[in-house]
């Protein structure tokens, strides 16, 4: 396919995207509820004052806690209200 064509577009990663669009909009700064530390990379790199905020997990499951362990070790950040005591 052509460079530009869809097989680059669907490589672009959604935060490139959204970078995109807040720039469009002409939004300078957002609060942004995520736990993965590239959404908030790709938007800085891009020029947008990022207010992050930490996935919150109350109380969480066994399969809840396999799935968050999981996205810790790819780097998340996780919090759960047992990390508040």
């Amino acid at each position: 396919m052509s460079a530009g064509g869809l097989a680059d577009r669907a490589r672009t990663p959604p935060s490139s995207v959204a970078a995109r669009l807040l720039n469009v909009l002409q939004l300078e700064r957002v609060s942004l509820l995520t736990n993965n530390p590239a959404k908030v990379a790709a938007l800085k790199a891009a020029g947008i004052v990022v207010k992050r905020e930490k996935l919150i997990v109350d109380h969480p499951g066994e399969h809840t806690s396999r799935y968050l362990e999981a996205k810790e070790r790819h780097g998340h950040a996780i919090l759960t209200a047992g990390s508040f005591a």
